[in-house]
This record gives structure tokens, sequence and C-alpha cells, in this order.
């Protein structure tokens, strides 16, 4: 698989996000997945960061809750949304 993704990444709880090469992921069977146009950290990214949001997933992640852009790939069950959407 390529690394084709930048991506604000934990690679383990704790660690400074870094600008990484990540895997393009496929969706989920009712998940999209986005090309981003615009995104920004937020107070919650902060927290997951630190281990302290409530809903902290395990590391790795990747940071960014807040982004714009467009659909590009749907995963089975969607349904209200198609390739090319955009999307906030």
């Amino acid at each position: 698989r390529e690394y084709a993704m930048l991506a604000y990444h934990i690679a383990k709880a704790g660690d400074a996000p870094s600008l990484s090469q990540v895997n393009i992921p496929e969706p989920g069977v009712d998940e999209v997945r986005i090309t981003i146009r615009a995104c920004g950290l937020n107070f919650a990214d902060l927290l997951m960061q630190s281990g302290t949001y409530q809903d902290t997933p395990d590391a790795p992640f990747t940071l960014g809750m807040e982004v714009s852009g467009e659909v590009n790939a749907l995963g089975e069950s969607v349904s209200h949304l198609t390739v090319g959407d955009r999307v906030a």
C-alpha cells in the first residue's frame, strides 16, 4: 500500500503530533472518505493529544475533528451522499 496522505498523527499516547505520511484508509460500511480542503485543530484535539478527552481513541490515531472537503469514497451502506458532494 502507498503512503499518500499527510496527517497530524499521534503515534503513542502523550506524544506530540507529527505531520506524517500515513496509509489512505478505506471507508467502513457506514463511513465516507473525504478529500480535505480545510481543517483545524481544536481544543478537543489538544485534549486527545494528552489523553484527557472523554472519547480519546487508542493510539495510533490522527487528529483533526474540524474538516471540510469533498466526498471521494463511500461505504457500502451510505446512500445519503455521493462522490463529489461537498461536506463540512
